[in-house]
């Protein structure tokens, strides 16, 4: 798979819940001034995070699916004839 737009909304939730992970650890770091890449995390910690977090992306993603399509259908609808033409 190659493309954003070719993911389930089950990859694309557990990707951004795994971006939001590594985020959080950063800005941890930040605040407590460690480095990043001296964090030792087991990867079970951020494999509950993502299975904690996929659902809530998840719904998000559909959200914002559903709010880009009326928004579509706002813009384009008016302009477009009973032919299907634009106007």
């Amino acid at each position: 798979m190659n493309n954003i737009d070719e993911m389930s909304v089950f990859e694309l939730s557990r990707w951004y819940a795994l971006v939001e992970a590594v985020n959080v650890i950063s800005d941890e770091c930040i605040e407590r001034g460690k480095n990043f890449n001296k964090i030792k995390l087991p990867p079970l910690v951020l494999e509950r995070y993502v299975e904690s977090t996929s659902d809530i992306f998840a719904k998000k993603i559909i959200a914002e699916f559903a709010d880009s399509k009326t928004e579509i259908q706002r813009t384009l609808l008016p302009n477009i004839t009973h032919e299907g033409v634009f106007a």
